[in-house]
Order: structure tokens, then C-alpha cells, then sequence
């Protein structure tokens, strides 16, 4: 892949090309029902780092590749190939919360931001709680990546046996 087709963490009619080169994103919007249903590899939002000085707004992409799962902030690039990724997002202060990705045990990359705990959402309405709760075991890792990649082959359902099947590659793949 050298350009990654994705949908907006909060709104489906808005889409991201990401150049996975040179880490450029585009910004468009779905005006029918075709554009719509075109299949994304995954999420992507912009997100605001920083707390007071140096505040940036980041591009924050997670998306299959049909192999793995990979996770782009800014110019950083993590892929869960070896399953030795993880990520911990967490309230440091009010209104200040920190994620952190973790390689091999080690924090690999921190960032601070404000937010505010208002969103309805389990996940607070933010792709970075939506990340760290997709990616919490191996067997969530293989499930998105499955289902992602199905989709961007045309097999996407939710009816049960499809999401029979998926359970049984996903505990094929554990194996």
C-alpha cells in the first residue's frame, strides 16, 4: 500500500488518504451512498498534543494492511506484527490525560493533551481510548485486522456466521 483510504474516528462522511511514504494526508468528504460504502483500512482523526507551549495537532491513523495492525501518530510508525506493541492512555491531572505506546515493555513515545470527559461514548468519543481498548489482548489485535481486511475485500458482515468464522480465525491465528 502506498495510500491508505480512511474514515474519521467521528464522522463517516469524512475520509483521509494517507501517503504511507511520506506521511501527507488528504482530506475529503463521501457525498453518496457508493462513496459511502467504499471500504476503509481503517480510522484516522487529528488529534491536539501539547499542553501549553509547542501544541500541535497530530494525524492519527490505525488501519490494517491487510498483514498487521499499524498505528501512525504524527511521524511515528507501529505496527503489531509481534504483538510487542501496547498502548496506555491515562488520566495524569484534570482535564490532562497522557498516551503512551509501549515496545517490548518500554514506553517507545509519550504525548500530553487536554480533553474534556464529556462524550457519551464508552471510549469517551476519542481514537486514542478507542486504540487502546481495540488492541488490549492479542485476540482483538487479529480480530480487527481480520475484519478490516475482509472489508477491504468485499466480505463484510454481521450476520453470525460470518462472525463465527472470524471468531475461528481468530483462535487459529493464536495458535
Amino acid at each position: 500500500m502506498s495510500s491508505v483510504l480512511l474514515r474519521d474516528y467521528k464522522d463517516p462522511m469524512l475520509l483521509y488518504i494517507l501517503d504511507e511514504l511520506t506521511g501527507s494526508v488528504k482530506t475529503t468528504r463521501s457525498f453518496s451512498e457508493t462513496e459511502i460504502r467504499n471500504p476503509a483500512a481503517g480510522l484516522g482523526a487529528w488529534w491536539q498534543v501539547g499542553l501549553f507551549r509547542g501544541r500541535k495537532n497530530l494525524f492519527v491513523a490505525f488501519y490494517t494492511d491487510r498483514k498487521t495492525l499499524v498505528l501512525r501518530i504524527g511521524d511515528k510508525y507501529f505496527d503489531w506484527s509481534n504483538m510487542n506493541i501496547y498502548v496506555r492512555h491515562e488520566a495524569t491531572a484534570p482535564m490532562i490525560k497522557r498516551l503512551t505506546v509501549f515496545r517490548n515493555e518500554q514506553p517507545e513515545c509519550s504525548w500530553a493533551y487536554f480533553y474534556g470527559d464529556f462524550e457519551t461514548r464508552q471510549d469517551n468519543g476519542a481514537i486514542l481510548s478507542h486504540i487502546e481498548t481495540a488492541t488490549a489482548t492479542p485476540a482483538d489485535v487479529l480480530r480487527i485486522v481480520y475484519r478490516w481486511t475482509d472489508q477491504l475485500e468485499g466480505r463484510h458482515s454481521a450476520d453470525e456466521d460470518y462472525l463465527r468464522e472470524l471468531e475461528r480465525r481468530v483462535q487459529a491465528g493464536l495458535q
